[in-house]
């Protein structure tokens, strides 16, 4: 076989290749360049190898097919091979025209494998319709498409180490049961998706590099989606409808000024019990870095944490959902320097969200001038926030909006958060709640209650100089306060003090007092000195 192929390098002699790839056995293909039209596998046997490095077949130009179609093999390995569409010399004139390195369709084929191959020029090029400075739109033409609807479908389809340049989709996959591995892989200048699956039982993308891309599209009951860079995408960096994903420790970065109109980074559409972890996004312009949509009863038990976004400018909510989703935890990320036109950005909606430790600095903005613009905004039922940090810009009466840091209703408890800035601190529905251990600098008001029920109790929450601990229109008992908690050397002399709240004595010893607590509110109130040490 071997002597067979080395006399057919840099000749057209279909016949001989075709007549080796029957044998079904392994081949070695010496290095040289080839120019073949359609190859077809229809017969391989189990753990059939093909080394070819050095190799390059290329698709004579009158030709628009596939340079190889599989239709039957039991297992399938191609090694170092590269493939070339030669799109700029093919007469292609429409989208509905196919030119495919790999293609794959049947019920006959169980495992395929491609490692350290080369993918390139398979399509059309023409300006994306989204983007129309981008000429990135391959309307034809895939590296790798199986792209056949198989009711038993395929085992296992796997890339790994493989460059994809100037096509339409890098890997494309849609079949019932297969399972998708993509690793370590380059995809540069696609028209659509790096890697796009649908009807796929698992996906697992790890390691991968993509520019210019539309993104990653994943449709499937698992997705795993890890330690990939995507940088200019211009459209999503991954999207999934799943039933369970994991998304962790991605990068997502725009560098190119012109682009503007991005839509996702991570999108997570009709799941449940994902994880979103340890991703980091910057300078992000268009929808949203993290979004769970279209999903009535779905992305619940959603995990979102540790995540990083800085310099973005979306306009739908930076980090949140677009339908109802319950049990969802956002917890310790970061944002910095971030703007959102929609008024939010963490947008909650649903119930029995837990919203703890993430941290938001910021900012200047466009935003900033909405009376109603909120970083935390939505509604969650019996939901918690706790341990978060807002920094926006110091409230100064006069033209400065009225804004609020948290704008989330019905929230259960309110605890340990420090909020700097805006001149509500939180300002929603606050029926039935317990706010306790919380730090106000710079606000107007600390709480306000937008209902008139009952039951907003504050326990031990430090308000700073000039801050109004509640503002609203309360009923008997809609507002309770149990003591702010300073340190003094002595008992308050000015300023306005409520029933409750407590001064420790800076310099107490024994037989001075701990510290001093207001039993009548006033200004200064009355106070009482606690017992002496």
């Amino acid at each position: 076989v071997e002597a067979k192929l080395s006399e057919s390098v840099s000749v057209l002699d279909f016949v001989t290749i075709q007549q080796a790839i029957d044998s079904g056995q392994n081949l070695l293909w010496p290095p040289g360049d080839y120019s073949e039209s359609t190859l077809n596998i229809t017969t391989a046997n189990n753990d059939t190898v093909w080394s070819a490095y050095g190799a390059k077949l290329t698709l004579p130009s009158e030709t628009n097919a596939s340079q190889f179609i599989i239709t039957g093999t039991e297992r399938l390995t191609i090694f170092g091979m590269e493939l070339d569409g030669n799109g700029a010399n093919q007469s292609l004139t429409t989208p509905a025209e196919t030119s495919n390195g790999i293609a794959v369709s049947g019920d006959n084929v169980r495992d395929i494998t491609v490692r350290d191959m080369y993918f390139h020029d398979f399509g059309l090029p023409t300006r994306d319709s989204e983007n129309p400075t981008r000429a990135t739109d391959y309307n034809s033409g895939s590296g790798f498409i199986q792209a056949s609807d198989s009711s038993v479908g395929i085992d296992r389809l796997t890339a790994t180490n493989c460059v994809f340049e100037n096509v339409y989709i890098g890997f494309g996959v849609r079949g019932t049961g297969t399972k998708v591995t993509v690793s370590n892989c380059w995809f540069k200048h696609l028209g659509r998706n790096p890697v796009r699956t649908k009807r796929t039982e698992q996906v697992f993308i790890d390691g991968c590099y993509s520019e210019d891309t539309r993104g990653y599209e994943s449709h499937c009951d698992y997705l795993k989606f890890t330690n990939n860079h995507s940088k200019n995408d211009y459209r999503h960096g991954v999207s999934g409808g799943v039933d369970f994903a994991n998304i962790i420790g991605n990068t997502f970065i725009n560098t190119d000024g012109t682009l503007t109109n991005q839509v996702y980074a991570i999108e997570i559409g009709l799941s449940s019990s994902c994880r979103v972890i340890g991703n980091y996004c910057k300078d992000w312009a268009g929808t949203s870095f993290i979004k769970m949509t279209d999903a009535a009863n779905g992305s619940d038990s959603t995990v979102i944490d540790s995540n990083v976004a800085e310099g973005c400018r979306t306009t739908d909510g930076l980090i949140g959902a677009s339908n109802s989703q319950d049990r969802v935890t956002i917890s310790n990320n970061i944002v910095h320097d971030c703007t959102d036109t929609a008024r939010g950005i963490f947008k909650i909606d649903g119930e029995n969200w837990d919203i703890h430790g993430n941290k938001i600095t910021y900012l200047t903005g466009a935003a900033l001038t909405d009376i109603d613009f909120a970083p935390f905004q939505g509604g969650s039922v019996g939901g918690s926030f706790s341990d978060n940090t807002i920094v926006m810009p110091t409230y100064v009466a006069g033209p400065d909006p009225l804004r609020s840091a948290v704008q989330i209703s019905d929230l259960s408890r309110i605890n340990n958060n420090t909020i700097k800035g805006s001149y509500l601190g939180f300002n929603a529905r606050l029926n039935n709640c317990i706010g306790t251990g919380n730090i106000f600098e710079g606000t107007v008001n600390a709480f306000k209650n937008t209902d008139t029920g009952e039951g907003l109790v504050l326990i031990s929450n430090n308000f700073g100089a000039g801050v109004t601990p509640y503002d609203g229109t309360p009923v008997d008992g809609a507002a309770v306060f149990v003591g702010k908690t300073h340190s003094r050397n002595s008992a308050p002399t000015d300023g306005d003090w409520l029933r409750h709240d407590k001064v420790w004595n800076t310099l107490a010893s024994g037989g001075s007092p701990m510290g001093w607590i207001c039993t009548v509110a006033g200004t200064p109130g009355t106070w009482t000195a606690m017992p002496n040490l």
